[in-house]
């Protein structure tokens, strides 16, 4: 899938749901790369501790479009055991726990 398709992609599933750009950065950016790994299955999950992007073509994308990548690595290389196509749930790979204090970080970041 070419650079332009998948962007349309994309804009088709934030435009779809209200709210689906806050739905897709703030606790479920790893659904978005499963939607986009079902459609795109070469696509690859890339992490930085707080943010899940997907690799397609050696470009990355999140729910906002193109993006970064910059201390993003492979979830390969995070978690090498896990199969990522059978993670249902978030919860199920990251520590909630530990997610909600990066978010609670960021949150106080901002509002500084």
């Amino acid at each position: 899938m070419n650079h332009r398709r998948i962007l349309k992609v994309i804009k088709t599933i934030r435009e779809s749901i209200k709210g689906a750009e806050y739905i897709y950065t703030n606790g479920s950016c790893f659904q978005f790369f499963l939607i986009l790994n079902s459609i795109v299955p070469e696509a690859e999950a890339y992490y930085d501790s707080d943010h899940v992007i997907t690799k397609i073509n050696g470009r990355y994308y999140d729910i906002t479009g193109e993006v970064e990548c910059t201390n993003h690595l492979s979830m390969k290389e995070h978690y090498p055991d896990t199969n990522l196509k059978n993670t249902k749930m978030k919860c199920e790979f990251f520590d909630c726990n530990e997610i909600e204090e990066l978010r609670k970080r960021k949150r106080d970041n901002q509002k500084s």
